[in-house]
């Protein structure tokens, strides 16, 4: 609703009107109300026959002033909190822009009336564009600088997880603007890129203020390694979220190179001195040394372990703990390798160590591998059912979600990143093999099961592909997919001979699992079986010295299903 002002004058009614207008933000219809009023308020002036009327009119003009800042007010608040505004009240924040809109237009009308003639008016330009930029600059830097900070004393880890918040908020406050606030905005504001580049400030000088405080030398490297190589990778500016809008070659340097230089410098400064305040002490007495050196990787023993305590707390809070555990397992290899280089003659104490920062990468790894599988798993168990013969869904969900997650390994240092790999490649090959396992179902008719042979093959043959491109060094797992899609697909007569090649590969298989596979294929009791049983007995009987495999066991962990009254296909 649009206020319609009286003929003549101007009263306290009309003013609360226009009050309630700005609180119920109906900020276009109090604008123009405004508006008039000020051009009533001008009109009254230029009549004004009296120091009496005068005064009257400069008590309206306060009142116009204070309705002026009461919509400036509404306006500027809701702009600066958009970001966290409910999609369902973003008619407010198209109503302030539209208000914005009108008044930059209405101050490029006054300044060519200015040209001409003495235009007047009680307060122009009222340059709300500058106002709409400078309140988006300080939202952004109030959002930054409103980032919890954990006092070292509390935690260890305080730097990489105050990092870590701050690139989560980056992500998510570019992401509400890409999927929501810029909704809001006529395309010449160019509203992402606004964004982005305050961030992109605000973000500079707020590391270049941390940098400046008393830090050791595993905060200067997290805020190195931050600064060089997360910021602008696919964990944050790169993130595939923000594309296409974020062109990474297009933002500048986050830090000048002078700054980079300083941190770096303070980080070698802070391993100098580790290595001179051995080297003092050793001038002192050989003993003073060792007593140093040996309290120093104590010391760093025992950060270790409050290191990787706060680690595994923080992973249970934080939406997406991966690069925080990736950027701690490159840590943790780093610092392995400059222990390598400090090593001297006490070896008890550097083997203390080093073992410390093994376990914790290997701890690692295993929180990473088991939260994969536990993503995993739910498509595991769809597989080796009757859908699953005529459905691929579940497998290549399970194929996607793998290769997403296994997609930051490749930031890992490459020694570490293989490990993982190749345990996941065994672990999944593995879980394959549980499905059949189970002995939930049998396929009797030789359509069906040489369907469920290839589709073994074909899925195995995916498992190992994949991992192969991410860069598995378990070779000795490629043979089994031949194998048991050769076991499932043969005739009978020729079961036999893959029977003896399947255990020549792999010799922890066992009676139940070979039970379990003759199953699986369609043979679960009668003469066929009890001859393959006694031919495998023979077969273990003949190799008196049992095959010694150049590899981990594979089977020798798989437990397998009792046989249900499960109907056969």
């Amino acid at each position: 609703m649009i206020l319609l002002l009286p003929e003549f004058g101007v009263g306290h009614q009309l003013v609360m009107e226009i009050n309630q207008l700005i609180t119920n933000k109906l900020f276009l219809e109090a604008n123009e109300n405004i508006n008039k009023l000020e051009k009533e308020l001008l009109n009254e002036r230029k009549f004004a026959k009296d120091d009496e009327c005068h005064q009257k009119n400069k008590i309206k003009v306060r009142d116009l002033h204070l309705l002026h800042d009461a919509l400036a007010k509404q306006i500027t608040s809701i702009i600066a909190n958009s970001l966290t505004m409910p999609e369902e009240n973003s008619s407010h924040l198209r109503s302030a822009i539209n208000v914005i809109d009108v008044e930059e237009a209405a101050d490029k009308e006054w300044q060519e009336a200015m040209n001409h003639s003495d235009a007047e008016c009680f307060r122009r330009p009222r340059k709300w564009k500058e106002l709409w930029a400078e309140t988006v600059a300080k939202s952004v830097k109030e959002r930054i600088s409103n980032l919890p900070f954990v006092a070292k004393e509390q935690k260890a880890s305080w730097m990489a997880l105050h990092l870590l918040d701050l690139q989560q908020t980056i992500v998510e406050d570019l992401k509400t603007v890409k999927n929501f606030t810029q909704k809001s905005y006529p395309g010449s504001y160019n509203i992402f890129n606004v964004y982005l580049k305050y961030y992109h400030q605000t973000v500079s000088s707020h590391l270049e203020c941390i940098q400046q405080k008393q830090l050791e030398s595993n905060d200067l490297y997290a805020l190195l390694n931050w600064i060089i190589h997360t910021y602008k990778s696919g964990d944050v500016m790169n993130h595939p979220d923000l594309l296409p809008e974020v062109n990474v070659e297009e933002l500048g340097p986050l830090l000048d190179q002078g700054i980079i230089k300083n941190i770096m410098d303070k980080y070698t400064e802070a391993l100098k001195m580790i290595a001179s305040h051995l080297n003092e002490s050793g001038k002192i007495s050989k003993d003073l040394k060792k007593s140093v050196l040996c309290y120093c990787l104590e010391e760093l023993t025992n950060f270790i372990h409050r290191y990787q305590q706060d680690l595994k707390v923080r992973k249970q809070s934080a939406s997406n703990p991966l690069p925080l555990l990736v950027v701690s397992i490159n840590s943790y290899t780093a610092l392995e390798e400059f222990m390598k280089t400090l090593k001297q003659d006490n070896d008890a104490h550097f083997g203390k160590v080093d073992k410390t920062l093994k376990n914790s990468v290997q701890e690692l790894n295993k929180i990473l591998s088991d939260d994969l599988l536990f993503q995993a798993l739910p498509c595991f168990k769809k597989l080796m059912t009757r859908n699953w013969l005529t459905c691929s869904e579940d497998f290549n969900q399970l194929i996607r979600k793998t290769e997403i997650y296994c997609k930051d390994f490749k930031k890992m240092k490459q020694a570490n990143c293989q490990v993982l790999i190749s345990d996941l490649h065994y672990q999944f090959v593995k879980e394959y093999i549980i499905q059949m396992m189970k002995m939930n179902i049998s396929w009797k008719l030789p359509a069906r099961r040489v369907t469920a042979a290839n589709k073994i093959k074909e899925e195995l043959g995916r498992i190992s592909k994949m991992y192969q491109e991410f860069g598995t060094t378990a070779s000795w797992l490629f043979p089994v997919t031949q194998h048991l899609f050769e076991f499932i697909n043969t005739n009978d007569t020729d079961l036999e001979s893959k029977l003896i090649a399947l255990y020549k590969d792999y010799p922890d298989i066992g009676e139940e699992h070979i039970s379990a596979l003759l199953y699986f294929r369609g043979i679960s009791r009668g003469r066929k079986k009890s001859k393959l049983m006694e031919h495998f007995s023979q077969l273990e009987e003949t190799m008196k010295e049992p095959i010694k495999p150049s590899h981990p066991f594979l089977f020798a962990d798989i437990k397998t299903g009792p046989v249900t009254c499960l109907p056969s296909f």
